[in-house]
């Protein structure tokens, strides 16, 4: 390929990397980490309402479930003699993010979701860290993240193996074993324990893990989870009462209560489902309004309150979730932590002392003040659009005069309206900061988008034809401009400090462009006269059907239906033009293809909510074991692909492998209904079926390679050999939509057979030079290796972390596992498809590579219109779903890489055109 390399595997390494940087663009652009390092921690004048904060975060709480009347009483009763109001968290709806958001005031960018459950990357400020003493005890996945090198701050956690969510195990007693140690630390605490525990500025943190273990194995609306609520909402009466007990019910205590996620109806959590960021918050005790009056002020709008929840929709007052730091800071008399982005939500601070608000909204104001200005600063410096000179944004204008207004009027005594003045300056820096954090992003996307225009143009135009021996070295005035512009974009880049990845993204689309030039002086212009327009034109449209499908795809997934039902009747049509022309057998070729299609358009129309469902599991194996007898007793005797004659005894390699993979969908059979029956009748399950399960899991996908090296019953052995694979991950519908993919492959196969253009099976030209038509192999894998995604799934349900696929193979809680297992899952059928799409390609005598660059561009088509798609605003829905469609869509073109090495694993000994490859001619 002219521009990268002779070799084809350093090219697909060096399309993998760019394709990297594709994908990590997005971070670059729209969500850098918001942490400001350096600043400047900022003073608090206030007094301190409350000696201490108990702050208790209930891990998967839905606002629904405890404000819904009478299911927590005693929270209920708290948020009428205190305040309440609807968390609003952001995705990634995860443990750690949500925490960082409550604690630390500050939202991470989705890329924190790859950090999972490890240590803090960045040092920020929260409010563990300020507090003078600090106790916490939870989950070992959660409460280090606080404590670990905090000097006064002591944790006890439980051990990681009670982290497991099977239905069996009593999810409430993780909750329990939080209460009972809490309770029994203030009761037996040493001399030097209550002395600490005496003083001023102290926190104390209860992680509740039961409800999120809850929510995964039974689902949100079960009776369990319900039930979990009501020991969540007893524990906290009991540790409320330990306080009063332990401090003399001395009026200095301040409680929060909070989720950091919810969970979706399916168990689930992760992306932008109103279930997931719409949590509890119920704050009460010292420094708290005492629920009397209408709310006003600092909330987020004016949410209609449901008539079943048991709380009083006057008291209301929503907030961001990272508003919430503030508050836990102001109750104990700290300033907000350093990195805060949140406002502080005035409305649930008492008025006693009546200037308790205007000094807590004050020092909010300064915080952000300097927060603002430290950004703009360093903005100035490292900016690449500020090269000459930085424009604050409008709402700083006259800040100054603000500034010193909310003073003057605090002095003066009127604290009302100090309050709301600085509550506007807040929300003026955040404001700008947003202004500050994006200065950069125009000029980026645009770099971006070059990146990519550029490398689809290459690869285009590598696939026209080309004179041999011309020299791939640039040379001239385009190599004299790429030198030029290459030293300026180095020293604009040093002396901003920019990041290395600015480097690529600015010197790719130059460097693409010099190639591009590099290879249309080598194009054969005499070959391009033999390219039919025709062809062009309708592979372009077929390019565009496709790219379309695609996008609008991942918005709604009943566009497949939509695209399956269009094809079938396309087919049908076809099928009508060859009984016409006396092509009975590829008319019924073509019909059956019709069929699948059909049986593949109705799997996007199910809900992406699975429900149990152990019948459709063994259905889909039952299915996937038909579709291999039919391909194995009436398809093979045809010999439609001429590599698999019968000896002289008539019979055919494989058998044995055939048997053996039959043997192993009836044990995975047995495995799903054992395992699903111990799981539904709350008993836990046996380590010999877990143990049975892995070894299933692990030794069905390797028996393809024992399979005859012949088209069809190659093929068949791997569809087979994943079938069992996918059936242990599956939890309903999912192993029929498998079984129906498989059907759907064979048929696509045996069609393009049928129709290719008749050719000597002795021929020495095993594959031809890349065609117009051949776009049509490309688009057709990209619709089918997308709907193997989509026949189950949206772009939610990525990003969603969903636990019930993977409880056949473990419930031992470990989320960098489980969430390999989930992405298994979802890779494992496009694996099947990767593996027929070669098997077409030889079939066709297609060049496999130029196949490959013809899908790199269609995918990378799809990948800008999703890139200019991403937004930071609107309902977090709307910017996870961004960010997720740009993210697969890229990840796409990585990861297919991976899959279609795999799956040449399974197809290299595959004769091309019927004839075999010998291994000097493969190489």
């Amino acid at each position: 390929m002219y521009g990268v390399s002779n070799s084809k595997r350093t090219v697909v390494i060096v399309a993998f990397a760019i394709h990297l940087i594709f994908v990590h663009s997005a971070f670059d652009v729209f969500f850098q980490s918001p942490v400001v390092p350096g600043v400047e921690r900022s003073l608090a004048t206030h007094a301190a309402p409350a000696k201490r904060l108990v702050i208790i975060v209930a891990d998967g709480a839905r606002a629904d479930a405890v404000f819904s009347d009478g299911r927590a009483k005693h929270v209920q009763r708290r948020a009428s003699g205190g305040r309440w109001g609807v968390s609003h968290a952001r995705a990634p709806t995860e443990s750690r993010p949500g925490h960082v958001a409550l604690l630390g005031g500050f939202y991470e960018d989705p890329s924190a979701i790859t950090k999972g459950w490890s240590a803090n990357p960045v040092e920020f400020d929260h409010v563990v860290n300020q507090s003078s003493n600090a106790w916490a005890w939870g989950a070992p996945s959660v409460v280090p993240l606080f404590t670990d090198g905090v000097k006064n701050a002591r944790s006890f956690v439980y051990d990681e193996s009670l982290e497991d969510f099977a239905s069996a195990n009593d999810h409430g007693a993780l909750d329990e074993w939080v209460f009972e140690r809490v309770i029994d630390h203030l009761k037996r605490a040493n001399a030097s324990e209550s002395e600490a525990m005496n003083g001023d500025g102290n926190v104390f943190f209860l992680h509740l893990l039961g409800l999120d273990s809850s929510g995964h194995a039974h689902k949100p609306h079960s009776k369990e989870y319900f039930e979990n609520v009501g020991i969540v909402d007893e524990g906290v009466r009991r540790v409320e009462e330990a306080f009063a007990e332990r401090f003399g019910d001395d009026g200095k205590t301040a409680f929060i209560l909070t989720a950091d996620h919810g969970m979706s109806n399916k168990g689930a959590h992760g992306d932008g489902d109103p279930g997931c960021t719409e949590t509890p918050l119920v704050v009460w005790g010292a420094g708290v309004a005492n629920g009397t009056g209408i709310v006003r002020g600092s909330c987020r709008g004016e949410p209609e309150t449901p008539q079943d929840w048991g709380v009083d929709p006057a008291m209301r007052c929503d907030v961001d979730q990272a508003d919430i730091a503030p508050l836990a800071a102001t109750l104990i008399g700290l300033p907000p932590p350093r990195h805060n982005f949140g406002l502080l939500p005035g409305a649930y601070l008492s008025n006693e002392p009546e200037d308790l608000r205007s000094k807590a909204t004050i020092a909010n104001a300064e915080q952000l003040l300097a927060l603002h200005e430290l950004k703009a600063h360093r903005t100035a410096k490292r900016a690449l659009s500020a090269l000459f000179s930085l424009k604050l944004h409008q709402d700083m204008i006259g800040i100054s005069e603000r500034v010193a207004n909310y003073n003057r009027l605090a002095v003066e005594g009127k604290y009302d309206a100090a309050t709301r003045e600085a509550n506007g300056v807040s929300r003026a820096c955040l404001t700008a900061l947003d202004y500050l954090h994006t200065y950069d992003r125009a000029l980026l996307q645009i770099v971006v988008v070059a990146c990519f225009v550029t490398w689809m143009v290459l690869l285009a135009v590598n696939l026209l034809p080309r004179r041999k021996g011309d020299s791939e070295t640039p040379a001239g005035l385009p190599l004299t401009l790429a030198c030029a512009y290459g030293a300026i974009l180095s020293v604009v880049l040093v002396v901003r400090r920019a990041p290395p990845t600015y480097g690529l993204y600015f010197g790719l689309p130059a460097y693409f462009s010099l190639s591009i030039v590099n290879t249309l002086s080598a194009v054969k212009s005499e070959s391009m006269e033999d390219i039919k327009l025709l062809k062009i034109v309708s592979g372009a449209l077929g390019a565009f059907a496709a790219t379309e499908t695609i996008c609008r795809g991942f918005h709604d997934r009943i566009v497949f239906t939509y695209a399956f039902t269009s094809a079938a009747v396309l087919l049908v049509i076809l099928a009508i033009g060859l009984l016409v022309r006396a092509d009975v057998d590829n008319a019924v070729r073509s019909l059956f293809m019709a069929l699948s299609t059909l049986t593949l358009s109705r799997f996007t129309t199910f809900s992406i909510e699975l429900e149990a469902n152990t019948s459709l599991i063994l259905y889909g194996l039952l299915a996937s074991a038909v579709v291999g007898m039919v391909t194995q007793i009436f398809l093979r005797p045809l010999d439609m692909f001429q590599d698999d004659r019968a000896d002289v005894n008539k019979a055919r390699p494989g058998r044995g492998v055939f048997i053996t993979q039959m043997g192993m969908l009836i044990v995975t059979a047995a495995l799903v209904f054992v395992v699903d029956g111990a799981q539904s009748a709350k008993q836990t399950i046996p380590m010999w079926a877990h143990i049975a399960c892995r070894i299933v899991a692990a030794l069905s996908p390797v028996l393809p390679l024992f399979s005859p090296p012949r088209t069809l019953p190659r093929t068949t052995s791997v569809f087979l050999g994943f079938a069992p694979t996918y059936a242990l991950f599956s939890v309903s519908y999912e192993s029929l939509f498998y079984a129906c993919l498989g059907f759907c492959l064979i048929c696509w196969m045996v069609l393009e057979r049928g129709l290719q253009a008749p050719t000597s099976v002795r021929s020495k030209m095993y594959t031809r030079e890349i065609a117009p038509g051949d776009v049509r192999h490309a688009a057709v894998f990209l619709i089918l290796i997308d709907a193997a995604f989509f026949g189950t799934g949206n772009v939610a349900s990525i990003a969603s972390f969903d636990l019930s696929s993977v409880y056949r193979i473990t419930t031992r809680f470990n989320p960098f596992v489980m969430g390999a297992l989930v992405m298994l899952k979802v890779l494992i059928p496009m694996i099947t498809v990767a593996a027929a799409f070669l098997v077409v390609l030889k079939s066709q005598r297609a060049p496999a590579f130029e196949s490959y660059l013809i899908f790199l561009i269609l995918c990378d088509v799809v990948a800008v219109r999703f890139f200019f798609q991403i937004t930071t605003v609107g309902s977090w829905l709307d910017i996870g779903s961004s960010v997720s469609r740009f993210a697969l869509m890229g990840t796409q073109v990585v990861t297919i890489l991976p899959f279609l090495a795999l799956a040449s694993l399974f197809t290299a000994d595959v004769p091309v055109n019927g004839k075999y490859i010998a291994k000097s001619k493969r190489a």
